[in-house]
């Protein structure tokens, strides 16, 4: 089994992005605490994390710290060291870089070409059809770049990950599909070479409402050899 790269977020009154080599870990208001396993968006050397702060108000705390674990290891959300805080109003910008033994985001940045929102929105109705349809096997081939970068990340066969992520889309066969091109938006991200697709109502683009709650599904594309794809 491969290391897990665990970045560790904790503060408050705060608006910011964190980035890993240009991939969203969290967009937005921070206030408390939340761990994410980075191993999908990494590329070997010169791993960059970066926050942007965008607000920052009189209480303003942040602590960002980089933990490499084992399978078995007790995450902690609370660690300290590594990103904090720098003195001075917002917006400030500032980043860590850091190495990793595995890569598996690298053939996707490498692979994937810059683009526009206005390329990529359509490519959010293609998927919602399939969902209509009820073709699980179309939606798992647009699906082939994210297996297989999360195969890589976790060591496992990508067959195996693609049935693990097969099991799962049934589900999404009755969710809220009921929206069209002007109810979306794509963020771009990684240098315009992936993008984020969501409703324009900050809803994930895949979404369903249940009794006990929701659960969603983000989309994130980019153009890989020319053709849109899911990458996360």
């Amino acid at each position: 089994m491969p290391d897990f790269y665990q970045f560790s977020l904790s503060g408050g009154d705060l608006d910011l992005d964190v980035t890993v080599n240009g991939f969203p870990l969290h967009a937005g208001e921070l206030d408390g605490s939340a761990a994410m396993v980075l191993n999908p968006y990494l590329i070997g050397k010169g791993n960059q994390l970066r926050c942007v702060v965008r607000r920052r108000g009189p209480d303003a705390t942040l602590n960002g710290a980089l933990q490499v674990m084992q399978p078995g290891d007790i995450a902690d959300s609370l660690a300290s060291g590594g990103l904090a805080l720098p003195q001075g109003p917002a917006p400030l910008d500032f980043s860590q870089s850091f190495d990793a033994k595995i890569a598996p985001f690298q053939p996707i940045l490498q692979a994937a070409a810059a683009a526009t929102p206005q390329q990529m929105l359509p490519f959010a109705l293609v998927l919602r059809d399939l969902l209509r349809k009820r073709d699980k096997a179309g939606f798992m081939n647009l699906l082939q770049p994210k297996i297989d970068c999360y195969a890589a990340a976790f060591d496992e066969k990508p067959q195996a990950m693609r049935g693990d992520i097969e099991a799962g889309i049934a589900a999404y066969f009755n969710s809220d599909l009921d929206f069209e091109l002007q109810d979306l938006v794509a963020t771009p991200w990684c240098e315009n070479k992936v993008f984020e697709l969501r409703r324009s109502n900050g809803k994930a683009l895949v979404y369903m409402q249940q009794e006990d709650g929701s659960m969603s599904m983000q989309v994130f594309v980019a153009l890989i050899n020319g053709k849109p794809a899911i990458v996360s």
